[in-house]
């Protein structure tokens, strides 16, 4: 059909052509070799051009400020040139090419801060790099640095000037911020990889937010200024913060031991005397006041906490902080026993136990070596009187206010004031109390005492009861033993004549009887066994005749 004859009348058309071209390739053939000859000449002509019209070229670009395109003619026609400078047409066009370029590589070496602002400083560096030698790109290289410098503390002195000391610390630092910022990222953006980047500006960013915020006490903006700061140059703006933060509390640790120093020089003060309700009071004022010093500061420094160094971390301080309190008060523990028994009941209420009990056995101590003097002096210069000496009541007097004082101070429920024995009770057992004979052969009695007979079986157990000088009942028991270890120890130092003695029984007797008052059944025996001791010593201490046997008065 129609489509058939149509195929046929191409494929006629198309070998008509494919046999002109072979026509027209034959009459060429022997015309070929000329006509490459021709070509070959007219694209030599057009380079012969290029290099002729190039220091026209040169100018032209360079007038017009097309520096790049110079640069670019330039390589192009250098390799060319230098290795036909035999010719001397070649060679003149060579020398005044140099010559443009020469004077544009000087030009070029001028940095200014337009090329910083408009982003045209890498490209300069490339360009001194191309026309000049190794040296001229190290130049190059240096003088961008030092032009983005300028430009940048520029930038930055230009945002500080229209800096409003009005605003929080916070948003100056901000506004600094973004001002900064924008044209240093994008002197990053220019100069990475091609020049080393200053650090001056951002080094110069951070003196001044830390100038912002070293002076202020307002430890919340002071954070949040920080962290406005700290995204510029987190290395920088980190170790600012850290010494920042280790001021703030530096700072308020000082106010922390000022106010510390004070609640326990007002613990002291009020816990001059044995007032029971100023040493139950003392120790819970103190506690308080330290507590609500130390929360208050620390509150105030605590926006800083996430910018201490890791060397010095809050839990770090703290502890420092407790050792400091915790020498504090070991070195008020030398004062009056009524201080120190408050001091350990304020450790007792800050839960620091082991001071505590540290404070109180110094509290026993002291006590103790003022008995220990007191039955020394007794001993040393015995008075016969018709009754027991005075001294006996004083010391048992001084046993039960220590005793009373940790009570009070301690708040314990069971006082020594709540074991009665009525004055009745105390001269019958004085009277019941069988004594040792004095015996100048400095052996012991062979009449038994009643208390010797109650210990037959357990001679030693009551010695071997621990005294818990915590509580009231356990302190008296505690200083009533040590007292009769005391007046023991004494009456060995000397010879007694047989009055001295007797002396010395009734003061055993007075003793002996008022025990029950201040100590419990437990260790009752413990101690009626330690005032036996002291009149056995007494006993064979009396020189001359023999003395009277036992007596049941």
């Amino acid at each position: 059909g129609a489509m058939e004859a149509g195929v046929a009348c191409l494929d006629a058309t198309l070998c008509d052509v494919d046999a002109l071209a072979k026509q027209v390739n034959g009459s060429l053939a022997d015309k070929r070799s000329q006509i490459d000859t021709l070509v070959r000449s007219r694209r030599l002509l057009k380079r012969l051009e290029f290099l002729f019209e190039l220091p026209k070229k040169l100018e032209v670009a360079v007038s017009e400020g097309r520096h790049e395109d110079a640069v670019s003619m330039y390589e192009a026609a250098d390799a060319v040139l230098s290795s036909h400078g035999h010719v001397a047409s070649l060679r003149d066009i060579h020398d005044d090419a140099r010559r443009i370029v020469t004077s544009l590589k000087g030009d070029l070496q001028v940095f200014d801060d337009t090329l910083a602002a408009s982003g045209h400083l890498a490209a300069r560096v490339r360009l001194l790099t191309k026309v000049g030698d190794a040296e001229d790109a190290s130049k190059a290289r240096a003088a961008a640095a030092d032009c983005a410098d300028r430009y940048l503390c520029g930038v930055l002195d230009d945002a500080l000037r229209n800096d409003d000391a009005s605003l929080s610390l916070e948003r100056r630092v901000t506004m600094l911020s973004d001002k900064f910022c924008g044209p240093r990222d994008a002197i990053v953006g220019q100069l990475d990889g091609v020049v080393e980047l200053p650090s001056g500006p951002t080094a110069k960013f951070v003196d001044q937010v830390q100038k912002m915020v070293s002076n202020s006490t307002d430890y919340g903006d002071v954070a949040l200024a920080l962290r406005a700061a700290v995204a510029v140059d987190p290395e920088r703006v980190s170790a600012v913060a850290a010494t920042i933060a280790a001021k703030a509390h530096d700072a308020s640790e000082r106010e922390l031991e000022s106010a510390s120093t004070k609640a326990l020089d007002d613990l002291a003060a009020s816990t001059e005397s044995d007032d029971a309700q100023a040493l139950r009071s003392a120790p819970t004022n103190a506690d308080v006041a330290l507590r609500r010093a130390a929360r208050s500061l620390r509150e105030r420094a605590a926006p800083l906490e996430p910018f201490l160094s890791k060397e010095d971390s809050v839990s770090k301080r703290t502890a420092k902080s407790e050792a400091w309190l915790r020498s504090m008060i070991e070195a008020r523990g030398g004062l009056q026993p009524s201080t120190i028994v408050a001091l350990a009941a304020l450790c007792r209420l800050r839960g620091d136990d082991a001071l505590s009990t540290d404070l109180l056995e110094r509290h026993v101590a002291v006590v103790g070596e003022d008995l220990d003097q007191k039955a020394q002096d007794a001993i040393a210069t015995i008075s016969v009187n018709d009754g027991p000496a005075s001294y006996i009541d004083a010391c048992v007097s001084m046993i039960a206010a220590a005793s009373k004082r940790v009570d009070a101070a301690l708040r314990s429920k069971t006082h020594v004031a709540e074991i009665e024995i009525s004055d009745d009770a105390v001269d019958r057992r004085a009277r019941s109390l069988r004594t040792p004979r004095a015996s100048g052969a400095a052996a012991r009695s062979g009449v038994e005492m009643d208390v010797e007979k109650l210990f037959a079986k357990e001679a030693t157990a009551g010695e071997s009861v621990a005294d818990d000088v915590t509580t009231g009942v356990g302190l008296a028991a505690a200083l009533l033993s040590r007292f009769a270890a005391a007046l023991a120890a004494s009456v060995r130092t000397r010879s007694l004549s047989r009055d001295e003695y007797a002396q010395l029984e009734r003061d055993g007797r007075r003793l002996h009887a008022v025990l029950p008052r201040y100590v419990r059944d437990d260790r009752l025996r413990g101690v009626e066994r330690g005032v036996m001791e002291f009149l056995e010593e007494a006993a064979e201490r009396v020189t001359g005749a023999a003395a009277n046997g036992g007596s049941n008065n």
